[in-house]
């Protein structure tokens, strides 16, 4: 998949939320799990290289949630669900934890460097 097309769904994740139609001109292409998984691949690589901000790549992988649940209703692979799950670890305050805690580097950053490190061993 050409990286372009992820790269240019992840911007307009941070500026509006996608419709349906524009992730769905994708699929035209791929199937929905190799889709996810691309750009949930694309999301994570590029943050933990400093391409993207905590901010945009936790955007990106709530519209591809909200895509994914409520506009295809067909969920995200076990790949993409991974990925989300690290962003959304960044999003709170976790019970235990001092306020001056930072969740992003807390839970975001090593969760995503260990699923890069998995993606480069492959």
């Amino acid at each position: 998949m050409d990286t372009s097309q992820i790269d240019e769904l992840i911007a307009r994740c941070s500026s509006d939320i996608p419709t349906t139609e524009i992730f769905s001109s994708i699929f035209d292409t791929l199937h929905h799990e190799e889709f996810c998984d691309a750009f949930s691949r694309r999301v994570a690589h590029e943050y933990l290289a400093g391409r993207l901000t905590y901010a945009s790549a936790d955007q990106a992988m709530n519209c591809l949630d909200t895509f994914c649940h409520h506009s295809t209703e067909r969920g995200m692979p076990e790949y993409s669900w991974d990925v989300y799950l690290a962003f959304d670890e960044g999003e709170y305050l976790h019970p235990g934890d001092p306020d001056e805690v930072d969740p992003v580097a807390k839970y975001t950053r090593p969760a995503v460097q260990e699923i890069v490190a998995r993606d480069n061993a492959e």
